[in-house]
């Protein structure tokens, strides 16, 4: 006997309700159609098929990219950035992925579809745009334009590994209320954006210009506050009893795109926008925020570095760039940062005999100066 699962989208009825309650009391007996007969199981059938149900009986996501679209346009749009930049998705197995130019929005699109359909774990979107040039996946010295500071609060859960006895005792936050709270004890203001990631929250401040990285200094200055953001973030989880990871602090970092879907566990879970501020900032003022908030907490407990090559795995499983002795050779300034910062001790803008300085928009400030 072939089972027809059209029938019910040909008549136009909503397939995404409750499965109908069959009636067993009432036997099929050659061929009888009554109610809890054999045309109701294949009736049944092919709704399930077309439910695509979970373990628990839930709808399972699938990919919005409507919200991939959305996204893109307003974080990465086409007017806003470098001609000569690209962006980068990648996809788990599959990390050195596609680059696309700001206004190839259509062709982004049809990859990511392309890598849903493969039913990659994670398709992912390079935070800094790149040079288009850059070999493999591209390293932080490839990095072009900065257009926001992120975060990866990881929740406790399936997907995620975490073992608070190799943290000092430190839990992941059970909820998305505690993981705001983290945000909100740190001094932060509200992001521009909360992302679902499916397994956890990001939090992202949009940029109200790009922040250019080709200069080896203005690099330099913006990897150092992407760290101390996370830093910052880190200190406030401690005092609340929980786990931040600090490892999203390089400018190589991918984070999963909203609309996709996280298949880190089966069936998977939608990485989706569930809040937006429309807020803009400028580099300067987060930075400034971020060096006045850290001055509260006190410096993290000194842990010996487990790096011992070039790239360590986050939970997500997205390489993470971490110099290391065998394969990187150090100016003095840059040693002293990378050892300060696998020691968890918060790093510091460079001083000067004339102030402490920030990049903000292509040009230096002396905060405190007055400007």
């Amino acid at each position: 006997m072939t089972i027809d699962t059209t029938t019910e989208k040909a008549a136009g009825r909503p397939l995404a309700q409750e499965p109908a309650q069959l009636d067993t009391k009432t036997p099929a007996t050659n061929g009888d159609h009554g109610q809890g007969s054999t045309a109701d199981l294949i009736d049944l059938a092919g709704k399930v098929e077309d439910w695509d149900l979970d373990w628990n009986g839930d709808q399972a996501p699938t990919l919005d990219l409507d919200q991939v679209r959305a996204w893109i346009t307003d974080a990465y749009p086409a007017d806003f950035l470098d001609d000569a930049a690209v962006l980068q998705v990648a996809a788990t197995d599959a990390w050195t992925g596609r680059r696309f130019r700001p206004g190839q929005v259509d062709d982004l699109l049809d990859y990511v579809a392309q890598l849903d359909r493969q039913g990659k774990a994670g398709i992912y979107l390079r935070a800094t745009t790149m040079d288009p040039n850059a070999p493999g996946r591209g390293k932080a010295e490839d990095s072009v334009e900065l257009v926001d500071l992120w975060s990866d609060l990881d929740l406790a859960g399936p997907g995620h590994k975490h073992d608070p006895a190799e943290h000092d005792g430190l839990t992941l936050p059970p909820d998305e209320d505690t993981a705001r709270r983290i945000v909100a004890d740190a001094g932060l203001p509200d992001p521009s954006v909360w992302i679902h990631s499916g397994g956890g929250l990001y939090a992202r401040w949009l940029l109200d210009t790009p922040h250019d990285l080709t200069d080896p200094q203005d690099r330099q200055d913006a990897a150092r506050i992407v760290g101390q953001l996370q830093d910052l973030l880190a200190a406030s989880a401690r005092t609340l009893g929980h786990h931040y990871g600090t490892q999203v602090r390089d400018l190589a970092r991918v984070l999963r795109i909203p609309g996709t879907v996280n298949r880190k566990v089966t069936p998977g879970r939608a990485c989706r926008i569930v809040e937006e501020t429309g807020a803009r900032f400028t580099l300067e003022e987060l930075a400034q925020v971020i060096e006045e908030n850290l001055a509260r907490f006190p410096a993290a407990p000194t842990r010996a570095g487990s790096s011992t090559g070039k790239h360590k795995e986050k939970d997500d499983g997205a390489p993470v760039e971490l110099a290391s002795r065998h394969d990187h050779r150090f100016t003095r300034p840059d040693a002293l940062e990378y050892v300060k910062r696998e020691a968890g001790v918060p790093s510091r803008p460079a001083t000067t005999a004339t102030g402490r300085w920030w990049p903000t928009g292509g040009r230096r400030m002396r905060l405190g100066s007055g400007r």
